[in-house]
């Protein structure tokens, strides 16, 4: 009779133990959940500022400037070669203006050759000292 009532207990032992493991993986089922709800959440605020940011005048502001850096270095980069290629033109008129609404027409002596052309600025200097 003890054997039955002891068979009885470590079945129900086991049950317990069972319970126990099966409420464990449950609780790491929805601890993972929520992590992942909340990076869901994460994600979707950060694509929400990233299209407002697009959508506002500060984004259209710092594009434009830093479209018009990079104009104004393609200009002068392309102003040193010509002068290079073309050393007899003057190209001293020539100057980058920011201003989109201001339209000239070239002047006339931007194509007078001239005996000083604009020599194109080093990127690396060049030294005759040693270096320590």
């Amino acid at each position: 009779m003890h054997r039955w009532k002891v068979n009885k207990l470590e079945e129900a032992l086991e049950l317990g133990e069972a319970v126990i493991k099966a409420t464990e993986q449950k609780e790491q089922l929805i601890y993972a959940w929520d992590e992942a709800e909340k990076s869901k959440t994460v994600a979707k605020a950060k694509l929400k500022a990233i299209e407002e940011f697009r959508a506002s005048d500060s984004f259209e502001a710092k594009v434009t400037k830093g479209s018009s850096v990079e104009y104004e270095y393609g200009f002068e980069a392309c102003k040193v070669k010509v002068a290079w290629l073309f050393p007899r033109i003057n190209l001293s008129h020539l100057q980058f203006e920011d201003s989109d609404d201001k339209v000239e027409e070239a002047p006339a002596m931007l194509l007078a050759p001239t005996a000083k052309a604009l020599a194109p600025k080093p990127i690396i200097e060049v030294t005759t000292e040693p270096i320590l």
